[in-house]
């Protein structure tokens, strides 16, 4: 059961997600010219490098919170799996999932007012 998890979060990896969202800074395009990407804050690097840290540090620090079961669900939603198929893969009921998430978000967000308290 482990390895199908495994497996299934293997494969919704978006492992070079980075670079496959990057913009081409050779293009005619007036909103893509290097000077234009260059003076827009929404793409710098340090800063989507930061907010990445962020994020990884409070699932981190939430993960430490998490049950067994909750941290195979929140792997397996974020991986891009429904309720329907996280219950199936689990041999859970749909609603145990949905409570399942429920805690989980709620232990994000005391996280979250940590980190930004």
């Amino acid at each position: 059961e482990r390895n199908i998890i495994y497996y299934i979060i293997c494969k919704k990896r978006v492992k070079h997600k980075f670079l496959n969202e990057s913009v081409y800074y050779e293009t005619d395009e007036d909103s893509y010219k290097f000077e234009s990407i260059m003076m827009d804050n929404s793409f710098n690097p340090e800063d989507m490098i930061i907010l990445k840290e962020e994020e990884n540090l409070l699932i981190n620090n939430a993960k430490k919170r998490l049950t067994d079961f909750e941290i195979s669900v929140f792997e397996l939603k974020q991986s891009g799996l429904n309720y329907k198929e996280i219950a199936r893969i689990l041999d859970k009921s749909d609603k145990s999932i949905d409570n399942a998430l429920t805690r989980i978000k709620q232990k994000l967000k005391e996280e979250l007012v940590k980190l930004n308290g």
